[in-house]
């Protein structure tokens, strides 16, 4: 009966060395993934998104309009004497 080496066996090839650290690499085969890869978009030719704007875009609009931030008074208003 053969049995088959595992990795933490000693190697079969006789050097001493564990079968991982040794010999693995020449009975496994190498399988390597490709991946192909390819530009969608090159350069800045197109504004990224505003995304506030996206999301909450009339509620954004309604607040601007109903809610104006209180303006800061002028240094010449007659009623901001100290």
């Amino acid at each position: 009966m053969t049995e088959k080496t595992k990795r933490n066996d000693p190697c079969p090839c006789g050097s001493g060395k564990k079968y991982k650290q040794c010999c693995i690499s020449k009975s496994r085969p190498k399988t390597l993934k490709t991946i192909k890869a390819s530009v969608i978009q090159s350069g800045a030719t197109k504004q990224p998104p505003d995304l506030m704007n996206r999301a909450f875009g009339n509620a954004i609009k309604k607040a601007e309009e109903e809610d104006a931030p209180p303006l800061a008074p002028s240094p010449s208003d007659p009623e901001n004497k100290e």
